[in-house]
């Protein structure tokens, strides 16, 4: 490579006419070609898409550049001067006498995103690096040979028999245009088409054989059809939807005495679907014959009965005859596995009200007259948790509720056959309930007839027995009485344990936030309670209490022992002392202990250092020696503590006795000196 000679402006002379003559040899070609294609000639398959283009570089002064190879880079634009390329391809080419040849596209192919359909196509050269050449060259007609190709500017292709449009591009008759030949016209689009006519007549030429209308729009006229066995009908597998547009109705209009059938496939396919519509039935019925009539409805779906209106009649009425067992209405539900608990209500009646004073009843059993049938309301068969969930229940009438195992009601239950107040309530021997008429008093209830002969409350199903007294502002209390004079037990609490453990036979627990004075309270306000609490039998514990506060006068007879791992405080003793007992089992505290019980019998305690002595009857404390002082025998007496004379001797006397001479032996501990008779 060479590069620019230095400080010369390189330029670009074309050879115009050599280049326009190549390029305009080649139209001239293309276009005797397409000639001959219309007198069934065999055009060339195609043309080489490469433009063929001659230069010369000289310097500035005008002498040639050096002979060598240099670096060209062509682009291609829609405007003389400034924008953006639309085609650029770099290249190295050599240069002799300053003159160049080059095809075009040779390196990037054309046209690629170049439209040769248009006279605004400049090229731009930059040589060796030296910055664009200006002005930039404008295509004149040679170039244009790559609209040989086209008609009109659009691109034809007929190697397999297809005339392809491009996007965007529009087909246009200026006249009259017809279509003739062997074979059938097919227009195939994979998207939405529209196809304008004018107005006036279209005419069909061929109406012997099926014909098939898409999408297309029926006037006023209508449309009629005569003489066809099947009217309208579709291809395989294919649906047939009529739709009103707007607020149109789609109207099926019979005359009297014709129906309209829909006849379905098999049982269980739909032969009429109503998605996001309504049916309506004006003056009209709906009737189903020649076997069962299924509604089905999709998940979270639902089927509505709707009367509007002001006028009386019933919304459902159904009306049914046979000779043969059968049921008027039956619902059959059943709920599937899913991720959760469904609720599922089989009937459900709801309604709102006006502000007439309207009476309404939910489900109405009207009166009926039989005389061979046996007629029951209302048939609930087994295995239902509740027989009737209601808040309010008003049952009145002559009939009766039979079969039922029990009433259970977390409110108030009514009985219209019991007037007044506070009555006691009488139960016969049929278990009919009624009002005594007397008044039981502060709404207190007795049960009588009943429980007269001994009679018991029994619950077998495994549940709790639960009395409540609800928070009131005045406080409430559970009383059991018996106003019995005499009998072994007056309130008595039974626990059959057949096997097992049973935690607590009584349990009084306090579970609220409140202060509870005495759980258990015994009173004598009359008479006389010999034990306020008698145990019996063999027990492990007679009281297992981690803390335990007796007060009172009462005594607690008949334990063997009372045991406790911890203090036993009794409040009666409140001197210091030892623990005494009586005669009579009374505890008392004493200061001493006598001797016989391996006390002191002294009332008090010695000093320290003393000496603990009997006198015979009790034991005393001697007085407090000082260090060194030997202790003395007090025969009978007290003993005694004695200082020996300083230098004396020791010595056994008569009968053994201890005794000191101080006279004939002398030690002076001072000096070191023992003397006999003198100091």
């Amino acid at each position: 490579m060479h590069s620019s000679p230095k400080n010369l402006k390189t330029k670009i002379i074309p050879n115009r006419f050599r280049a326009w003559f190549l390029v305009s040899f080649l139209v001239a070609s293309v276009g005797l070609s397409s000639f001959f294609v219309f007198q069934n000639a065999f055009a060339a398959t195609g043309i080489n898409q490469q433009i063929s283009f001659q230069g010369k570089v000289v310097n500035s002064n005008g002498t040639n550049v050096t002979n060598g190879s240099y670096t060209f880079v062509f682009q291609l634009y829609t405007v003389s001067s400034g924008g953006s390329n639309i085609w650029t391809e770099t290249k190295s080419l050599t240069v002799t006498d300053g003159i160049f040849q080059t095809d075009l596209g040779d390196t990037t192919a054309l046209p690629g995103s170049v439209d040769f359909n248009t006279d605004n196509i400049y090229l731009g050269i930059n040589f060796n690096s030296d910055g664009e050449m200006s002005p930039r060259v404008r295509f004149t007609a040679a170039p244009y040979a790559f609209n040989a190709k086209k008609v009109g500017g659009l691109t034809v292709t007929d190697t397999t028999g297809t005339l392809t449009i491009p996007n965007g591009k529009t087909i246009s008759f200026a006249d009259a245009f017809t279509t003739t030949g062997a074979f059938p016209l097919t227009l195939t689009s994979t998207a939405s088409t529209t196809a304008t006519l004018p107005s006036g007549t279209i005419t069909l030429a061929d109406l012997t054989t099926a014909q098939s209308l898409t999408n297309k729009t029926i006037g006023s006229t209508g449309l009629v059809f005569s003489g066809a066995t099947t009217d309208i009908t579709t291809a395989t597998n294919e649906d047939l939807n009529i739709t009103a547009n707007g607020s149109g109705d789609i109207v099926i209009a019979v005359d009297s005495g014709t129906f309209v059938n829909l006849t379905g496939g098999t049982d269980g396919t739909g032969a009429l679907t109503v998605a996001a519509g309504d049916v309506t039935l004006s003056d009209g019925d709906l009737i189903v014959s020649g076997g069962d009539a299924n509604f089905t409805l999709d998940v979270a779906d639902t089927f509505n009965v709707i009367k509007s209106g002001a006028n009386a009649g019933d919304v459902v009425n159904i009306t049914a005859s046979s000779v043969n067992a059968f049921d008027g209405l039956q619902l059959d539900l059943t709920a599937t596995t899913d991720s959760g608990a469904d609720n599922v209500t089989g009937l459900d009646v709801a309604w709102t009200e006006s502000a007439d004073a309207d009476v309404w009843t939910a489900i109405n059993l009207p009166n009926t007259t039989t005389t061979n049938s046996a007629t029951r309301a209302l048939v609930v068969g087994t295995g239902y948790d509740t027989i009737l969930d209601s808040a309010n229940l008003d049952i009145s009438g002559a009939g009766a509720i039979t079969g039922a195992t029990g009433i259970t009601s977390s409110g108030t239950i009514t009985f219209s056959s019991i007037s007044g107040s506070t009555q006691c309530l009488h139960v016969n021997s049929s278990g009919v309930v009624s009002g005594t008429g007397s008044d039981c008093g502060a709404g207190s209830v007795s049960l009588d007839a009943a429980y007269t002969s001994g009679n018991t409350i029994t619950t077998d199903s495994g549940n709790n027995v639960i009395i409540t007294l609800q928070e009131v502002v005045t406080p409430t209390s559970f009383v059991v009485e018996n106003q019995d004079t005499a009998g072994v037990s007056a309130t008595r609490i039974y626990n059959s344990i057949a096997s097992g453990t049973l935690t607590n036979g009584l349990l009084l627990e306090q579970t609220g936030a409140g202060t509870m004075t005495n759980a258990i309270q015994i009173a004598e306000t009359a008479g006389t309670i010999t034990d306020g609490i008698l145990v019996t039998g063999t027990l492990g514990n007679i009281l297992n209490s981690p803390t335990l506060d007796i007060t009172g006068g009462g005594a607690i007879t008949g334990a063997t022992g009372i045991t406790s791992s911890g203090t036993i405080t009794f409040s009666g003793l409140s001197t210091a002392g030892i623990v005494t007992n009586t005669s009579g089992g009374v505890l008392g505290t004493t200061i001493s202990v006598p001797i016989a019980n391996g006390g002191t019998n002294a009332t008090s305690v010695g000093s320290a250092g003393s000496i603990a002595y009997s006198t015979g009857t009790a034991y005393a404390f001697s007085a407090v020696g000082t260090a060194g002082q030997a202790l003395v025998s007090g025969g009978t007496g007290v003993p005694t503590f004695f200082a020996p004379t300083a230098g004396s001797v020791l010595f056994a006397g008569t009968s053994g006795i201890l005794e000191q001479d101080n006279a004939s032996f002398f030690f002076d501990n001072s000096t070191n000196r023992l003397g006999l008779g003198t100091t």
